[in-house]
């Protein structure tokens, strides 16, 4: 039965229960002792002898139930559970003989004095409306708000830490404080009133209340901490020792004060203590307490009295009422029985667990009743110390106590659940029913127990089973389901009973792995040695001669034609009809021997599951299907038809289905290193898929309509060990839909009977939380955002910490091991990614912005109500900041100058090596050749010669030295080592020289500002020398100046030449010589260099010209 409730420590829902008796039961008090005592003896042997017959009778009945325990093992503090609850955002809190766990379905976390506890024995637990939780021990009480849990599931980003404060998860400030008006004292149960207020009950103090509004206590010496460590959590005797005198001093705050010799605590509450009215009855002190209905708070006593202590059924004084549980029957000392835990369901029954049993009562009119004289004990539930109470929502009262728990359910039906069922001890101290419908049990040292519900029950050896790997299972015409054994013969179970056949019985063979019932109500049972049939109660074994085939692993009957289609592992497929007819193999028609199922459509077509693939038969064509055509697998362990006619194949790597003449294949997660044994529809429509992980529900429409990995994800459902299936493994062929709706399954450690009308959807959001983040190795400080789930980094990356790790955990107990996580890092996932695993790593990212994103989905796909977001930022390191950026590239810029400067200048020397070459060879060759021609002319010209040849060779000879002058200048430019500017002005003065021999005109050299150092380009030098030569040439030519001055200045890159004279050239100053040669050449060179040159008349002749170097 698959279980619901809310999520506090009781359920106070329950429905009304006809079995509470509203008439008086005689009283039997009366009975002589003698007569009492042998009586008890008497009935006591009797119960003895009845429990060993019935264990006798029944042991094949029993079967294991789905529990699951918890203990030192797997990281209880200790084996002695007293109190369960489950906090808002779903941690179990268990209160044990020796420490505090806290516990979110894989961990716990352990508290203990050293953390504040002013006791490691833990009595009762209670969280508050407000979020705090309170832990009553055996020495005082102690709290944990939610701010000073650090980053909580309550956080609210209001309290005293303020959204700025520090926090580091993993080490979060979980340190309890202790009240200290109860120091020393027995804490023995809590509760929460109508209007917030706490209502404590102690050993030895009484009653007190709980009102939360700040409380300061002084302190005349510093607070001091117990430095007491846990020792060894295993000893079971510890949760049985006295209590502490000597506990913690609470410190919550100090606040300054005048008088600096004291210490001042701020407590969140005040406490007051609250008298009950005096009892007659012994030992009256108060033992439980309950918040019912409407805000009735009850209050029990040890000495069996009930109080109404506050709610609608005070007095209008506000006094308490008082009332007392009547004996019905038994012993007067039954009046005074001990009131462990009180119940009120939503009808008003209020239920009373005491040392003597259950009491109940309905339909009270508190306000006219002042005593209960008609609470009654209930029928049916064991006369023994009962511990705790709590329901669920199917009206199901659910008890702890000395022999177990009980289960109460709306027709008076009582349960019972011990270690024959499967708890782990027999004494249960707490019960408790969490919000996802799992029953947790503390037990007196076997831990904690988990129960999922009554969806699987088990059997195995120890439980009536003949061999614990189940094959085969069959249900015949009379409601008997067979099972075939490997190992174990075959069995039968019918009414709660198993009859176990073997070889004495008739068979030959113990290994079996197929049992079928025909339509004449004949049973073909095959296995390892071959066939058997089972008519009239009688093991029948075909003649070799007539069936020699073993290892029989299928069977079908056609009933259309009366033949047998018998499957084997070796022999392929037998065709049988009192004798065989005919045999397919591989060397006719399949592609593998070994034939798994046999199944027939609803057109008549056969389809056989082998290990070459799927065959199908129309009884006219073989058709093969295998993995070239889109199975997972050519190994096919099983054929199903579905109530649609679908065909479903079973492989060793998932399942497929045949659709619209297509073969369908479910990816993903679930699909992925499975092996899929048996698929199966219910009368639901639900797909189930035996596998090697265990049981699947399937929802193929879903997967079909999904359009995300999630929504793929959430198609599947695995039901396994967590759930109560005795295996995960499952084996192939050992399956059955039973006529009851029950599917009953074959594993390698047993049987389960699946209940699939038992299951509810878990319809409960999961919680997430985060539990650290790590960068390169160091754990990170968070800073909580506008939520509880949504956090910062309390300070910025370094650009070395590039790998960041998120631990989270998902909270569901139903299945823990299936909880789907989706997360996404934005700014560098595209899209959302699905995970089983609670850590998730990047490594070297990228500097930027990035949010991490989490979200949990519990088994049945639902989502947490919000994701835990984590926002960070990784700056970039100093090698990709803008300013290093631009360095770097300033300096690579300058390189870059520098090696095309590097380039150029070994470039210019390589030039100005080849011009003076050039010159040399010019000068030396050229420049000689031609002298030497002008000095022959002259030389023929003094012999006699005809005075034409004599004018020629004149002639030969002006030319060759003006040729000769000409090639001077071309040598001069081309020459580097005459490309300074003194080496220019020295040009200048030599042609001046040469042009001027006389010593008129007088010429003057203005070059005082010029650097004679300074390197002039090659065609600017050149061309600045020949527009001077043609200016020194026209002055010498047309003027009469007596006076030339001659300018050259070099200003930074720009240079200036000035040539005039104050000669009279009449055509120049009319204007009238303005396009010769001369000019036209000028202009030229000008042109070249992009200077600017001007000729003119101004007091004589002057050409100016500007330019840049």
């Amino acid at each position: 039965m698959r279980l619901e409730s809310s999520s506090w420590k009781r359920r106070r829902h329950s429905q009304r229960f006809d079995c509470l008796s509203r008439t008086k039961h005689p009283n039997h008090s009366n009975h002589p002792k003698k007569v009492r005592r042998a009586w008890r003896v008497l009935t006591g042997f009797i119960a003895i002898i009845s429990l060993v017959l019935a264990i006798k009778v029944h042991a094949p009945l029993a079967q294991h139930l789905p529990f699951t325990s918890y203990s030192i093992q797997e990281g209880l503090s200790e084996s002695v559970v007293h109190d369960i609850i489950q906090d808002r955002e779903g941690h179990l809190w268990v209160g044990t003989g020796f420490g505090l766990n806290r516990f979110d379905g894989k961990n716990f976390r352990k508290f203990y004095q050293q953390d504040g506890l002013p006791d490691n024995r833990v009595n009762v637990i209670l969280e508050t409306s407000n979020g705090t939780i309170l832990v009553g021990t055996q020495g005082g009480l102690a709290y944990l708000r939610p701010e000073d849990a650090g980053i909580s599931s309550n956080f609210t980003g209001s309290s005293r830490l303020g959204t700025s404060s520090r926090l580091r998860i993993s080490q979060r400030q979980t340190t309890f404080t202790s009240h200290p008006k109860f120091n020393g004292e027995i804490i023995l149960d809590l509760t929460e009133g109508p209007d917030q207020s706490v209502w404590i009950a102690t050993q030895n103090k009484g009653l007190w209340k709980l009102n939360w509004s700040t409380e300061i206590e002084t302190a005349d010496k510093p607070a001091q901490t117990s430095s007491q460590i846990p020792q060894d959590p295993s000893a079971e005797t510890q949760s049985q020792t006295s209590a502490e005198t000597q506990s913690p001093t609470s410190q919550v705050s100090k606040v300054t004060r005048p008088n600096q010799d004291r210490n001042y605590t701020t407590h969140p509450f005040h406490v007051r203590s609250v008298q009950l009215p005096e009892s007659q009855l012994p030992n009256d002190r108060v033992t439980a307490i309950h918040q019912g209905e409407g805000g009735t708070v009850w209050a029990g006593t040890a000495g069996g009295t009930i109080f109404i202590i506050a709610g609608e059924y005070t007095s209008s004084a506000g006094d308490v009422l008082e009332y007392t549980i009547h004996p019905g029957h038994g012993t007067r000392s039954e009046v005074g029985s001990r009131v462990n835990d009180l119940l009120t369901d939503q009808n008003g029954t209020l239920w009373v667990a005491t040392n003597r049993g259950l009491f109940g009562q309905t339909d009270m009119d508190f306000k006219s009743l002042r005593r209960l004289e008609s609470l009654r004990r209930l029928e049916g539930v064991p006369v023994e110390r009962l511990h705790s109470l709590t329901s669920d929502l199917d009206g199901n009262i659910w008890i702890g106590s000395d022999n177990g728990a009980l289960q109460v359910q709306p027709d008076g039906s009582v349960r019972h659940f011990t270690t024959a069922e499967g708890l782990s001890a027999p004494l249960v101290y707490s019960i408790m029913m969490d919000r996802e419908g799992n029953v947790w049990m503390g037990t007196l040292g076997g831990g904690l127990n988990k129960f999922y519900g009554e969806i699987f029950l088990n059997y195995n050896t120890d439980l009536g089973l003949s061999n614990n790997v189940v094959t085969g299972f069959e249900e015949s015409s009379d409601g008997r389901i067979w099972i075939a054994t490997f190992g174990g013969g075959a069995q039968s179970f019918h009414n709660g009973e198993f009859l176990t056949y073997g070889v004495r019985d008739g068979l030959t063979d113990s290994k079996l792995y197929v049992i079928f019932e025909d339509s004449k109500k004949t049973l073909w049972i095959g296995g390892e040695k071959g066939l058997h049939l089972y008519r009239n109660r009688r093991f029948i074994k075909p003649n070799t001669a007539t069936f020699p085939y073993t290892h029989v692993r299928s069977i079908f009957e056609d009933e259309t034609t009366g033949m047998y289609w018998i499957g084997t592992y070796y022999d392929g497929i037998i065709l049988y009809q009192n004798g065989i007819q005919s045999v397919y193999d591989r060397t006719n028609v399949l592609n593998n021997n070994t034939v798994m199922d046999i199944k027939q459509s609803a057109d008549g077509t056969l389809w056989f599951a082998t290990y070459g693939g799927a065959v199908s038969y129309d009884g006219k064509v073989w058709t093969h299907y295998t993995a070239e055509d889109g199975l997972p697998s050519n190994g096919v362990v099983q054929i199903y038809i579905d109530h649609e006619q679908r065909v479903w194949f079973s492989t060793f790597e998932g399942v497929a289905f045949l659709a619209d003449g297509k073969i369908e294949v479910p990816s993903g997660e679930e699909q992925t290193g499975i092996i899929t044994y048996f698929t199966i529809q219910d009368d639901m429509n639900r797909y189930w898929l035996g596998t090697n992980r265990g049981l699947y529900r399937f929802q193929p429409d879903r997967y079909r309509e999904a359009d995300s990995e999630v929504e793929r994800i959430k198609a599947f459902k695995l039901y396994n060990r967590d759930q109560g299936l005795v295996a995960n493994e499952l084996n192939a062929g050992a399956y059955l839909m039973a006529s009851d709706g029950s599917l009953w399954l074959g594993t390698i450690e047993g049987l389960s009977i699946f209940l699939p009308g038992e299951l509810r959807e878990n319809v409960y959001p999961p919680g997430i939380e985060l539990r650290s983040v790590t960068a390169s190795g160091a754990e990170l400080d968070l800073i909580h955002g506008q939520n509880r789930r949504s956090f910062t980094l309390s300070n910025e990356l370094s650009s070395m910490q590039k790998s960041i790790e998120f631990d989270y955990m998902g909270l569901s107990h139903e299945s823990p091991g299936r909880i789907l996580y989706r997360y996404r890092l934005d700014g560098y996932d595209e899209q959302w990614l699905t995970t089983r695993e609670t850590s998730i790593s990047y490594a070297s990212l990228s500097p930027g912005t990035y949010q991490f994103s989490v979200e949990s989905f519990n088994a049945d796909g639902i989502a947490s109500t919000s994701a835990v977001t984590v926002d960070f930022r990784i700056p970039a390191p100093f090698w990709m900041q803008i300013w290093f950026i631009a360095f770097i590239l300033l300096v690579i810029s300058g390189l870059i100058i520098l090696y095309l400067r590097y380039v150029s200048a070994n470039k210019q020397i390589e030039i100005e090596r080849m011009r003076v070459q050039i010159a040399s060879d010019l000068h030396d060759d050229v420049g000689s050749s031609l002298t030497e021609l002008a000095l022959q002319t002259d030389f023929l010209q003094h012999r006699e010669q005809d005075p034409i040849i004599k004018k020629t060779l004149k002639q030969l000879g002006e030319q060759s030295r003006r040729i000769v002058s000409g090639l001077d200048d071309i040598v001069w430019s081309i020459d580097s080592r005459n490309d300074r500017a003194g080496d220019l002005t020295d040009r200048m003065q030599d042609y001046v020289s040469h042009v001027f021999k006389s010593e008129t005109p007088v010429v003057h050299y203005r070059f005082d500002r010029l650097n004679m150092s300074e390197k002039l380009p090659v065609q600017v030098k050149e061309n600045i020398y020949l527009v001077f030569k043609e200016a020194i040439h026209n002055i010498a030519k047309h003027s009469d100046a007596s006076k030339v001055e001659v300018t050259f200045e070099l200003k930074g890159r720009t240079f200036l030449l000035l040539v005039t004279d104050n000669g009279s050239d009449p055509e120049l100053r009319a204007g009238k010589r303005k396009s010769g040669q001369g000019m036209r050449n000028m202009n030229l060179r000008a042109k070249r260099i992009g200077a600017a040159l001007s000729v003119g008349w101004a007091n004589g002749f002057k050409v100016e010209m500007r330019g840049k170097l």
